[in-house]
């Protein structure tokens, strides 16, 4: 299973449990939050990324699930690089991220952004066209004083809109502040 089996099984069976067992009653998220993020790839490909994330909650699109948790929806906005040895390539993403949490500390969080490359062949990785999709799943924890830190596991593709449709899997790890 490795050290990424053993990542993965932390995010998808850990993390909901902890969100699940907050106090409802106070809430550390703050409406908008600035992080850093970094991240190794899963395929071996010597491929990091490095992104700096904007996110702000959608009011409209929040929801109460019981009387106790909360389906609420951020949009993030990144810029970031994808940086390989034998070549890096700029990137920018926007999309909904969707956070499962009791008003509370711990999250669960999963969505999908819009990726544009400003190169897709990113050393000897042919991304087939500048357009991708990113979709993620991740947990995190809202500190009180507004730090907040993540992990997420992300997949980054073209989804066949190019040939060829290769594809980046990445741990990434994330921390910034809220306001």
């Amino acid at each position: 299973m490795g050290r990424y089996g053993a990542c993965l099984c932390v995010v998808l069976f850990l993390a909901p449990a902890l969100a699940f067992a907050q106090n409802p009653e106070t809430s550390p998220a703050r409406s908008q939050s600035i992080l850093f993020a970094a991240g190794g790839d899963l395929n071996d490909d010597d491929l990091d990324l490095y992104e700096f994330l904007y996110t702000r909650n959608i009011d409209s699109w929040d929801w109460g699930i019981g009387e106790t948790t909360r389906l609420s929806t951020r949009l993030w906005l990144s810029l970031g690089v994808f940086d390989q040895a034998a070549g890096d390539a700029a990137y920018g993403t926007v999309g909904p991220i969707f956070y499962i949490h009791r008003n509370g500390h711990a999250y669960f969080n999963f969505g999908i952004r819009l990726t544009i490359l400003s190169d897709d062949i990113i050393g000897n990785l042919d991304f087939g066209g500048p357009v991708q999709f990113t979709s993620l799943i991740g947990a995190g924890y809202w500190f009180d004083n507004g730090w907040e830190i993540g992990v997420r596991l992300q997949h980054t593709s073209n989804a066949r809109l190019f040939e060829p449709n290769p594809d980046i899997n990445f741990v990434v790890i994330q921390a910034g502040y809220g306001f």
